[in-house]
Formats: C-alpha cells, structure tokens, sequence
C-alpha cells in the first residue's frame, strides 16, 4: 500500500518520522513503516521479525481483515434482531385449535363433550431392567443401601 492509501484507510497519523526514504507513521495503535513509499513489515528491536504484541495488528492487510470481519458479526446481530422484532405479534404456535365458545357449538357436540375420553393406560414398567438399574447404581455408590431397598419396596408394591 502507498501512503495516500494507509492515509485513507487509517486517518492523519499521531507522529511522522522522516528518515529519507523510510518513513514512519505512528497511529494509537500501530506503526506503519514505509520505505521509498510502500508499506513494509516492521522490526522490533531485537531486529526479528514484526512484534509480537497481543491484540496489536502487525499490518494493514490483517488490520483490514479483522474490520471486515467485525463488520460482518455487526451486520449480521443487526439483521438478527431486525427479523426477531418483525415477528407477528398474533403467532398462535401450533397445536389443536382452541376451545369453541359454548353458544357457538352444535348441540350434538355438547352431548360429545361432556364424557371425558379414556385415559390412555401407562405403559408397562420392566420391573427385572429397573432392578438391574438400581442394583448397578448401588454398586457405584451412587445409592445408599437403604435408598436400594425403599426404591424396590416401591416397584414390588406396583
């Protein structure tokens, strides 16, 4: 990148070193080193490779990435809560209709009404599989010994 462009993406820079044909740009978070006016990677002063500082991006090219990404998460919670907060307000979840008013039923249909259906039965318990099942929660110290026999007290009185 030339120095219009990093000027144009990052603003005036805080500090400007002039070295001849390095020049240094320093902005609040970074530096941007530029040598016979193009972006190049700096040095710390060990003379290694560009600083490892957390959460400090090392170059324009990773700076633009991270703001594009955080542009997208941005857009992206936006258009989240835009189609929450445009859901119909009259949204009936499904399920059975609701009840009829009194007045606006057929009379054969109160006479329906009014006996309860039958209960479903339960569904059988396999008493031999849950004795199995306490017994290897017994063994893990998962039940107390007095815990076992009042849980099977109550599958025999069933």
């Amino acid at each position: 990148m030339t120095i219009d462009q990093v000027v144009a993406l990052l603003g005036q820079p805080g500090k400007i070193a002039d070295l001849g044909s390095k020049k240094i740009y320093a902005y609040p978070n970074q530096k941007v080193t530029f040598i016979d006016g193009k972006v190049t990677p700096t040095e710390d002063s060990s003379g290694s490779q560009p600083s490892s500082i957390p959460n400090q991006p090392r170059s324009i090219p990773n700076l633009l990435l991270y703001e594009a990404g955080l542009g997208v998460l941005i857009i992206g919670a936006a258009a989240f809560l835009f189609m929450r907060s445009r859901r119909r307000a009259g949204m009936v979840p499904p399920g059975p209709p609701p009840p009829m008013p009194q007045a606006a039923r057929p009379p054969q249909d109160q006479a329906a009404q009014q006996t309860p259906p039958p209960a479903a039965p339960a569904p059988p318990i396999n008493l031999i599989q849950r004795l199995d099942e306490l017994e290897k929660l017994k063994e893990r110290g998962i039940l107390t010994q007095e815990e076992f026999e009042r849980e099977k007290g109550k599958l025999r009185s069933m």
